[in-house]
């Protein structure tokens, strides 16, 4: 059975404190309880195998290029939920703050379709 909403994402660090911020985003991720599709483009061992220990999380690798990553996530996420709820795995504060809340609204409509959040002055200087 699908879950109602699968997340779809990307991700591919290069450096450890890239590594650290995108761990702790999965990590918000999986809380919510929710099946998160991440399509890896060549980050290191030793972070492919921190994610792979995190619940909720489907780790598909690729070298192909970025648009085709976007792509393939949400692609697998489709297989698994009704809605896709895709977001970028260095938005932590995103993940952990926001993300419940629009899931949460979202839920709630009585028609479903595409939901795009608006973004503040303040938070498009982080993007």
């Amino acid at each position: 059975m699908k879950a109602d909403i699968a997340v779809a994402t990307v991700s591919w660090t290069r450096t450890a404190k890239e590594a650290e911020l995108v761990l702790k985003t999965i990590e918000a991720l999986s809380r919510l309880e929710l099946p998160v599709v991440i399509v890896d483009g060549g980050s290191g061992p030793k972070y492919l195998k921190k994610i792979k220990e995190i619940k909720n999380i489907v780790l598909l690798t690729s070298g192909k290029g970025l648009t085709a990553r976007l792509i393939e996530s949400q692609r697998q996420a489709a297989k698994l939920g009704e809605a896709i709820f895709y977001l970028h795995t260095d938005k932590f504060d995103f993940a952990q703050e926001t993300a419940p809340k629009m899931i949460k609204f979202y839920r709630s409509l009585k028609k479903k379709g595409v939901l795009v959040p608006s973004r503040s002055a303040a938070s498009m200087k982080t993007y």
